[in-house]
């Protein structure tokens, strides 16, 4: 699967024309069309199941994969230089489904539980046990201000819900952990 950067247009009010797309060239990314004019370009390629990346101060990529099935617990974060060269950076993840850097700390996303920790080094636990769907959680966003955002995406029934299931909740990264609902009042 190949991460690529495209550049989209879009059109509000119910004057919605749809122009007619062309298949884009590259045979890496067979199947995609896109509106005449705009290019596609394959940015990072070799990667096996990718959920999120960052793109680096020095052109390298962080990439969030499932790598292998999906309940294989073989989650993985890989740093892609210039070159191609993939480097993991971190691994043994459970469904890695978003990632964030705050300062020189990379903050992840898994199944249930969001923890950080210096890109290769030990981690910590921020949140556990957060309601899921079965599979996962979603991205995470970093604010201006240095807040992490993330959105719960659900839960199964019977197990019980410490976040208001399909929130968007944010962190503060200097407190370590509190959370706050953005949503409502669930906590």
């Amino acid at each position: 699967m190949a991460v690529a950067l495209v550049a989209l247009g879009a059109a509000c009010g119910d004057d919605l024309v749809v122009p007619t797309l062309e298949a884009v060239t590259d045979e890496r990314l067979d199947g995609i069309s896109v509106r005449p004019g705009l290019e596609v370009e394959v940015v990072v390629d070799g990667l096996r199941g990718p959920t999120q990346f960052l793109v680096m101060a020095d052109g390298s990529h962080l990439v969030a994969e499932i790598n292998g099935g999906e309940n294989d617990g073989d989650g993985r974060v890989v740093q892609v230089d210039s070159g191609g060269t993939h480097t993991v950076v971190l691994s043994g993840l459970d469904k890695p489904t978003g990632i964030a850097l705050v300062g020189q700390e990379l903050w992840v996303m898994e199944r249930d539980r969001l923890t950080r920790g210096p890109i290769g080094g030990d981690r910590v636990v921020v949140a556990e046990d957060l309601p899921n769907n079965g599979r996962s959680e979603g991205t995470l966003t970093v604010l201006p201000d240095g807040r992490v955002l993330f959105d719960t995406s659900g839960f199964l029934p019977g197990n019980p819900v410490p976040i208001a299931p399909s929130s968007n909740v944010q962190l503060s990264p200097d407190v370590g952990g509190d959370r706050t609902d953005t949503d409502n009042e669930a906590f």
